[in-house]
């Protein structure tokens, strides 16, 4: 079993992570009028920023939130608990807009349909501490072949590449009953090297019907084989798509991490799982 490492992370102030996402949005400008060369390279490096930015959000939204982290999400479509990407209900913070998020499935961004999901992100859990549509896209997640265009259009959830762990909420099952939705664990439950966001896999649209996936669903592969992974203690770093799919429990030609590991983290499971 590996041992889990102590959450030991410095707190971030409003002032600290609005000086990162000024950091970050240059990376983006970079990323987009960098030569050809280093294209790849460039949009590596600001979709490990993204991870950097999400997860300090997340660390901030903790500590003005009583120690709790923000919802994965859970629902089909958009439904469920308001979470750290979106808020699945009006309930009037948007005058003029329909009283539930919308599905895009089977638009592109320039739809309507999008343009009111994007509204319903800015009402989301961790909008207000970043405040960048950018920030919660990798510049790499496009349509620039007719594959991508189809897997994308399938997609439900089109304001976000990320995907985070449900171990926040107990995987599936320990804050799904009647009465405890919307609940989650605190941040001081979870080890710091343990992962609080990942790219999600492109190639399937049912991971992107909400804005969390179980390990088992995967994770993409579009940088040079691998994909980044955001840390609960506010880091970010590159896996090789065998590391992820060894932590989830799905290694090809070798045997899977123990249990719990760095994906499988529910804090209410002897597992992880």
């Amino acid at each position: 079993m590996e041992t889990p490492l102590p959450l030991t992370r410095s707190a971030f102030t409003r002032a600290e992570l609005m000086a990162f996402c000024s950091s970050a949005a240059l990376l983006f400008i970079l990323a987009a009028t960098g030569a050809a060369t280093s294209r790849g390279r460039s949009e590596a490096t600001v979709c490990q920023g993204n991870l950097r930015q999400l997860t300090r959000a997340m660390i901030l939204y903790s500590e003005e939130n009583r120690g709790y982290v923000p919802h994965a999400s859970w629902g089909t479509d958009l439904t469920g608990p308001d979470n750290w990407a979106y808020a699945t209900q009006n309930k009037g913070r948007l005058p003029g807009l329909g009283a539930i998020a919308p599905s895009a499935t089977g638009y592109l961004d320039n739809s309507p349909k999008v343009a009111v999901q994007h509204q319903f992100q800015h009402i989301g859990q961790l909008w207000p501490l970043v405040r960048d549509d950018r920030a919660f896209r990798c510049p790499a997640d496009d349509i620039h072949t007719l594959q991508l265009r189809g897997w994308y259009l399938g997609r439900a959830n089109k304001v976000t590449s990320y995907s985070m762990n449900p171990a926040v909420i107990g995987v599936q099952s320990t804050f799904a009953s009647v009465g405890e939705l919307g609940r989650t664990y605190k941040l001081e439950q979870f080890s710091g090297t343990a992962i609080a966001f990942w790219e999600a896999d492109e190639s399937s649209a049912f991971n992107f019907n909400d804005a969390a996936s179980l390990p088992t669903d995967g994770a993409s592969s579009r940088h040079s084989g691998g994909s980044h992974v955001g840390r609960f203690d506010g880091a970010a770093e590159f896996w090789y798509h065998s590391q992820f799919m060894r932590q989830a429990g799905r290694a090809i030609g070798g045997a899977p991490a123990p249990l719990p590991n760095r994906l499988w983290c529910n804090p209410g499971s002897t597992n992880g799982q």
